[in-house]
């Protein structure tokens, strides 16, 4: 369990660091390698067999997430460390969806492994985080309440669930081809 939010912790931390230095299109799309790493880290750890379908559904996928650079801004310079935490982020998420597995093989439902990818970041990064800044800016802001049980709940918790959830029904390489078509409807949406 422990792991499991540590995971989380690398790849949600380098994801934010990455988009400071690199366009957004650009780090998703490397984000997205975390789907190869499962690919491989299923065959390994779970015994899951490599077919041509998933191999072939994985490269679908991060085809689909590439058009998100097509639609960035070409002028944008990539930084290099950007370009790694990036990966880094991928890497984390590729050690999430393994470790999930295993719990709910273990018998762990979708709402305990949520519990531990959320609480040991949260444990982590309470000393850093400014906490006034927050609260001031949910006070002066109108509406600023509802935003945050949007943000907070309907955008984050409500996903994060459903994809818990989703790995104790579904093989992990489906959940992550599934979890990088987010950056193709978000690209679409985007564009329009």
């Amino acid at each position: 369990a422990i792991c499991l939010g540590l995971a989380k912790l690398v790849a949600s931390f380098s994801m934010i660091c990455a988009l400071i230095m690199i366009p957004m299109a650009f780090a998703n799309t490397l984000q997205t390698m975390y789907i190869f790493i499962v690919l491989f880290a299923s065959s390994v750890l779970l015994s899951d067999m490599l077919t041509a379908k998933k191999v072939i559904a994985v490269v679908v996928a991060i085809a689909g997430c590439g058009l998100a650079i097509v639609v960035g801004d070409p002028s944008e310079s990539i930084n290099v460390i950007g370009v790694g935490l990036a990966l880094l982020s991928a890497a984390g998420l590729a050690a999430d969806a393994p470790l999930v597995k295993t719990m709910h093989l273990k018998g762990a439902g979708p709402q305990t492994t949520l519990f531990y990818s959320y609480l040991i970041p949260s444990i982590i990064l309470l000393p850093i985080v400014n906490l006034s800044g927050i609260f001031d800016a949910a006070l002066n802001v109108e509406g600023a309440a509802l935003d945050m049980f949007s943000l907070a709940v309907l955008a984050t918790m409500v996903p994060y669930f459903l994809e818990n959830w989703s790995y104790s029904k579904l093989n992990i390489n489906v959940v992550a081809v599934l979890n990088s078509l987010q950056i193709v409807f978000a690209t679409i949406i985007g564009y329009a």
